[in-house]
């Protein structure tokens, strides 16, 4: 029976949750800062054309018609080729660089799928060993040992389930983990996974020309407006598809990895909600508070919020709570929280709840209860997290907060590092 844990591998699901949703952020700032660089480079050089070009123009102008001409001296000739060439160069760019990011946001979805169904013959080698492979004995004997003999049916077994679509993926963990929900965490997001994967498709085979197969697979997935779109027709990238298409890549794998994970190891029931929680945390801090909502929507679904703590309850719903406050949707707020009986609460949840309901005199009180307490709210969390945001900029906080750790909130203390380990290569 197969039955080992390769050392220094980042197999462990919450390692991949965190390397996966660091290189997709990644992609998301390099999409934003290349385009802007993009665009604001292709402005300038409109501005240096035209003002190169207005030296050299003339007008004629008639009762009914005016005429532009240039007589551009062949000695400048090289120059405006230069100009023109580098235009052009930006004009192609921008779609280009566009696409690029599209494909790589669906290739770390596949990176993460790999990873993800490595994990899960880790955590449950019993899959692997159900599976009819045949390995000659010519093969063994280019083996070292037992367990490359295991990895090497390990990655080719992954292999054969990448090389289908995506709609199969998903298909092959629903019969292997004894699912049939995997692919209805929300109609819409499915929908648009499938057209996005398929769009990449296209990018990467077709030049974004829309093909039979892809009209076909988006028919059979239900995808909106699919109708619309005829064979022929080329497709492309503007931000807003991107952000669209990012905010599926992400709700999705978050979805699909913690369903897995619930799956699989119920006793890390508690690491996993906790995990969820900061995950959440984080997207607010980002001010991501569409994908805030939707993954704590995900949260507060039977199968996740059931089974958990009374802690893990109470902290989805202050962080919902939040999401709402900062969205704009403040009115919810109180509506969220009165369903809650807080009596049984310690005082940092309290302090939470209080703050949202901007009761500030009661949030300070609480404050003093916990005092310089580093293991319930340390400095760092009161300057930092996003839950304060408002809070800190009230008398009562700074009094308090002076009062309890005897400096004035304008000084900076202590700084908490923030820095992202680049992701460790598999040995």
């Amino acid at each position: 029976m197969l039955d080992f844990n390769p050392p220094n591998k980042p197999w462990k699901i919450p390692t991949l949750i965190a390397n996966f949703t660091n290189r997709l952020e990644a992609i998301k700032f390099s999409f934003e800062t290349i385009l802007e660089f993009i665009e604001l480079n292709q402005n300038k050089l409109d501005e240096e054309r035209i003002d190169f070009i207005k030296p050299f123009l003339t007008k004629e102008e008639t009762d009914t018609e005016l005429k532009l001409k240039i007589e551009l001296p062949l000695a400048q000739l090289p120059n405006l080729s230069k100009i023109s060439k580098s235009g052009l160069n930006y004009r192609l760019s921008s779609p280009l660089v566009k696409r690029t990011f599209i494909i790589s946001l669906v290739s770390e979805f596949d990176i993460f799928l790999s990873q993800l169904i490595r994990a899960i013959f880790y955590i449950k080698p019993e899959i692997l060993n159900a599976l009819d492979k045949q390995i000659s004995f010519k093969q063994i004997l280019e083996f070292d040992n037992l367990d490359s003999v295991k990895e090497h049916i390990l990655e080719k077994e992954i292999e054969t389930v990448l090389r289908e679509s995506h709609t199969e993926h998903f298909k092959w963990l629903e019969t292997k983990l004894g699912f049939n929900t995997l692919r209805k965490f929300d109609t819409k997001v499915w929908e648009d996974f499938i057209e996005l994967t398929e769009r990449r498709n296209l990018f990467v085979h077709c030049d974004g020309i829309v093909s039979s197969q892809y009209v076909k697979v988006c028919k059979e997935n239900s995808v909106d407006n699919i109708k619309s779109i005829e064979v022929g027709k080329t497709l492309d990238v503007n931000k807003k598809y991107f952000h669209k298409a990012y905010s599926s890549i992400y709700e999705i794998s978050i979805k699909l990895v913690h369903t897995i994970w619930r799956k699989l190891r119920p006793e890390e029931r508690e690491e996993a909600d906790n995990e969820l929680n900061n995950l959440c945390v984080k997207l607010i801090a980002e001010e991501e508070y569409n994908l805030a909502i939707i993954l704590l929507d995900f949260a507060f679904t039977e199968p996740i919020i059931k089974p958990a703590n009374l802690q893990a309850k109470f902290l989805f719903t202050l962080n919902k709570a939040q999401t709402l406050k900062w969205s704009g949707q403040s009115s919810k707020v109180s509506e969220l929280l009165n369903k809650q009986d807080w009596s049984v609460c310690s005082d940092e949840i309290n302090l939470a709840k209080a703050v949202l309901l901007d009761e500030f005199d009661k949030a300070a009180k609480f404050m003093e209860l916990i005092g310089n307490n580093p293991e319930k709210i340390s400095i760092i969390h009161y300057r930092q997290w996003p839950i304060f945001k408002e809070f800190r900029g009230t008398q009562q906080f700074k009094e308090t907060y002076q009062k309890i750790f005897n400096e004035p909130f304008e000084m900076l203390t202590e700084i908490s590092p923030f820095i992202v380990e680049a992701d460790k290569e598999e040995e």
